[in-house]
């Protein structure tokens, strides 16, 4: 009993001197210095996670399914970040803020996609065309439109929503066609343009007209179902080889008139032609024939040619080749298929292994921080504290400190409490301490909130010193008159605001 005495006399000593110290440094803070925003990420992991999470939305479209709530939220994550990075440690409620409207919006995200469902098909369907880029204006109106629509549902305004969804789906509708048709018939368009630019509908009329036709085929195509793509572009192909055929026509014909050929120097030239596709061949050609029979003699003498060579057997060796290599690559897949399917089964084992692991961590960290909970729980009465439990953290509400007002001293019938917190962090291994100070509504809220700060670093330097915290691991905020939990209409009510609250953090 002598030596719990003498302790207890010791340690009053030691705090009568640490709270004399305290004293004189109340009024001096520390400037604390900016992080990095990636060191601010790993400091406040709320706002980390509000990041991901926005990052997420984008890849979903939540951004304008639900454009006002997304918004919001991205705008929280700008202040809970310039917050983080000033090591301002409000920064992880403002964070948690932010999640909360992100969990609403992404909720309001779903409501819009199944009132928009139609639309929204529309939509992507326009995009597969390229609307984006084929008509970038008129695509971003159509976006507006859309975002007008999923905003009306944020605000319950279903009727307006349906309204623009009808319009959206028509509108989205035209765009495809035309981003389709634009896309489909652009070549043919141009070199039919530039086929019309050399005179071919005075020269090639006839085949310049083909081309046209298979444009227009290709166009009709289109809109009698867009998703006759395939043919539209066999049509448009047609157009572009037609067109082709009639710029070059019209270049043959502009070549004899600019050497003013007569018919027969024609008709001369196209056998000169004749005679140098023939010239492979050992036969001379028989210009004194028709020239049916001309064309039908050249078919002949390539036949010979390749029947002399054996193109068929040379053809069934290269099958055989063909056949055998495609066999072989057959294998090999096969095998490599087989590889990639047991290295899959070997990830998805590792994979639900470490997934029972987590679980196992998750369900062991929970027990120990309800074990940590309800230790501390048992320091304090109800009369000193209120003991709150965030995830693995512990949040001490203090009700048992006296300070007098206007003033930030410690009285000394608060020792008892001081050494009942500072017990309470010793129940975590280095933890993180937030000390929150409190005022009631007496004297100016300039002057409180500066109050409730001194307060709380007169609370924040006795765990320094006597409790051997790392200032690095401490950090001091001021709410003022902000955060009443009684009135401050009544002396019980005022002494009741006047409290610091200690938010022990798990590292």
């Amino acid at each position: 009993m002598k030596k719990q005495i003498i302790f207890r006399v010791i340690l009053k000593q030691k705090i009568i001197i640490a709270l004399f110290t305290v004293l004189l440094m109340a009024g001096c803070a520390a400037q604390t210095q900016k992080l990095k925003p990636s060191a601010a990420m790993e400091k406040y992991p709320s706002v980390n996670e509000l990041n991901v999470q926005l990052l997420k939305a984008q890849i979903t479209s939540i951004r304008y399914l639900a454009p006002e709530g997304y918004q919001d939220a991205h705008r929280i994550y700008k202040s809970a970040l310039d917050k983080a990075i000033a090591q301002d440690a409000e920064a992880e409620i403002l964070a948690q803020d932010g999640l909360k409207r992100l969990r609403i919006a992404i909720k309001q995200a779903a409501t819009s996609e199944t009132l928009m469902h139609e639309a929204l098909a529309a939509r992507e369907k326009a995009r597969k065309a390229a609307a984006q880029t084929v008509y970038p204006k008129e695509y971003s109106e159509l976006e507006s439109i859309l975002i007008k629509a999923t905003m009306a549902i944020e605000h319950g305004k279903i009727e307006k929503a349906k309204e623009l969804r009808a319009e959206l789906i028509g509108e989205y509708a035209a765009l495809e066609l035309d981003s389709l048709q634009v896309n489909t018939t652009r070549k043919a368009k141009e070199t039919i343009s530039k086929a019309e630019e050399q005179e071919a509908d005075k020269h090639a009329a006839k085949t310049l007209k083909l081309a046209k036709e298979e444009l227009a085929l290709a166009l009709n195509v289109l809109s009698a179902g867009r998703t006759q793509t395939k043919k539209a572009q066999a049509h448009a192909d047609k157009a572009v080889y037609f067109a082709n055929k009639s710029i070059y026509i019209t270049e043959t014909i502009k070549n004899f008139e600019r050497r003013d050929f007569s018919s027969e120097e024609r008709v001369l030239w196209y056998q000169k032609q004749l005679e140098l596709i023939n010239k492979p061949f050992a036969k001379r050609l028989n210009l004194d024939q028709p020239n049916r029979h001309v064309v039908m003699g050249m078919q002949a003498e390539i036949n010979k040619v390749i029947k002399a060579k054996g193109a068929t057997k040379d053809a069934s060796t290269a099958t055989t080749r063909d056949v055998l290599a495609l066999q072989k690559r057959i294998e090999t897949l096969k095998a490599e298929h087989e590889l990639e399917i047991a290295s899959l089964s070997k990830k998805i084992f590792q994979s639900e292994a470490s997934m029972k692991r987590q679980l196992v961590n998750l369900e062991e960290a929970n027990r120990k921080a309800q074990a940590r909970f309800d230790k501390i729980q048992s320091i304090f009465t109800e009369e000193e504290a209120y003991v709150y439990r965030q995830g693995n953290n512990v949040l001490l509400e203090t009700h048992a400190f006296d300070f007098k007002v206007g003033a930030n001293e410690i009285d000394s019938s608060n020792f008892d409490l001081l050494e009942r917190i500072m017990k309470a962090i010793n129940v975590f291994d280095n933890p993180k301490i937030i000390v929150i100070g409190h005022t009631d509504s007496t004297g100016s809220a300039e002057l409180n909130m500066k109050l409730s700060q001194k307060r709380a670093q007169t609370v924040a330097l006795f765990l320094k010193k006597i409790g051997k915290i790392d200032s690095r691991d401490l950090d001091v905020i001021g709410y003022g008159e902000t955060r009443p939990v009684a009135s401050n209409e009544t002396k019980e009510g005022r002494k009741r605001n006047r409290r610091i609250e200690v938010s022990i953090v798990n590292n």
